[in-house]
Parts: structure tokens; C-alpha cells; sequence
């Protein structure tokens, strides 16, 4: 069965797709430059003259689907189930706004190819999973994703994170794809995932 991960952001959109027969993992890795700034209306008047610009909603609305669509010519049409990565809902960036933007693109497009089988993974659990600390760094997940996974070729904590996403999938449908069986606190972030009733998976 193919199954994928999916760690959405404006700089680093990662999708990972595993083929749990024979382990094979294929990823794609995507970035959007940012967008130019222009001057706000009425920035000359009084009280306006530190004025920073404004991102026009036309290239904010360009930037996110050209982000997302580039990102779905590499999805296949047929998976069988999918882990997204849960956004930062505390996060006060400018640019939450438009990273939710393709994140839905992402997420309902997987929704639709895996047929209902799609999951939300926060990044404590990916982050236990790999390593079996919640609060884990990026370097950590990596450096414990790359010794899991021989058949990753690549080093991108974003790509890491959706191979790691993946393979949390794989291993509740009974298939894991790991060199070596995680330990049982890794395998305790497996518990706090909300899966589909209909998606069967290991107790």
C-alpha cells in the first residue's frame, strides 16, 4: 500500500510517499519566495511616514496556490492513507494566515486521494514517534529518522518530518517500514493520534 506524510509550510512544503511493500520512500520538497511589499494607501499622510507596505491579497492568493499545486503534481491519485502535520495554532506569525491557505489545499487533496483516511499528527507526537521525546529538536528527529530509515536520501528536517508522519501510518496499519522496532514510549505517540474509525490498525 502507499501511504504519505505531509509537513505543509510557505518555505519547506515536504510530501513523503512509502510504498510499505517494498520500503521504498519518495519525497518532493517545495518553497514559495516571499512576496514584495507596496506602499499602503494613504501611506504619505501624517502619522504614515514609517509606513512598511502592504502584501497585495492578489499575490498572497498567486503565491498559495502555485505553492499548492506545485506540490500536488507530485501526489499520487491513489493513496491508501495520510498523516498531516497539525499546524501551530498558537503561532503569531504574518504568514500563518497564508500557510493555513495551502495547507487546507494540501490537506483536503489528500483527504479526497486517501479516501477518507486522513489523519492530523501534532508535532509532539511526530517528534516522540522518532526519537521518543515530545519536545525533541529537529536536529534529534533527523539524526534518529536517518538511522531508521537507511532508505532516505536526504538530510531536510522538513522531508524528515513527513517520512516520520509516513511511517507513524504504515506502522498503525500493521506495516511498519522501521530498521528496528521503536521503543515503547515512541510508540506511545501512536495512542494520542485521532484515527478513522474504519481505518484498522494495530491495538
Amino acid at each position: 500500500m502507499i501511504v504519505a506524510g505531509a509537513d505543509v509550510s510557505l518555505t519547506g512544503l515536504a510530501l513523503a510517499f512509502i510504498d510499505t511493500k517494498s520500503r521504498r520512500i519518495r519525497w518532493s520538497l517545495h518553497s514559495s519566495a516571499s512576496i514584495p511589499r507596496v506602499p499602503s494607501p494613504g501611506g504619505g499622510r501624517k502619522g504614515r511616514s514609517k509606513d512598511r507596505g502592504v502584501t497585495p491579497v492578489w499575490l498572497r492568493a498567486r503565491r498559495i496556490d502555485t505553492l499548492a499545486q506545485q506540490a500536488l503534481l507530485n501526489m499520487p491519485r491513489d493513496l491508501h492513507a495520510a498523516a498531516i502535520e497539525a499546524p501551530s495554532y498558537m503561532s503569531k506569525s504574518v504568514s500563518t494566515h497564508e500557510r493555513s491557505g495551502v495547507w487546507w489545499q494540501i490537506g483536503i487533496a489528500l483527504e479526497q486521494r486517501a479516501h477518507g483516511n486522513l489523519v492530523e499528527i501534532s508535532p509532539r507526537q511526530r517528534a516522540q514517534y522518532a526519537t521518543g521525546d515530545g519536545g525533541a529538536d529537529k536536529e534529534s528527529v533527523v539524526a534518529h529518522s536517518l538511522a531508521q530509515y537507511p532508505q532516505l536520501d536526504s538530510r531536510d528536517d522538513n522531508v524528515v518530518d513527513a517520512v516520520v508522519l509516513a511511517a507513524m501510518v504504515a506502522r498503525h496499519l500493521g506495516e511498519p517500514i522501521e530498521e528496528f522496532d521503536p521503543a515503547p514510549g515512541n510508540l506511545e505517540a501512536l495512542r494520542f493520534v485521532l484515527w478513522p474509525d474504519h481505518l484498522k490498525g494495530t491495538p
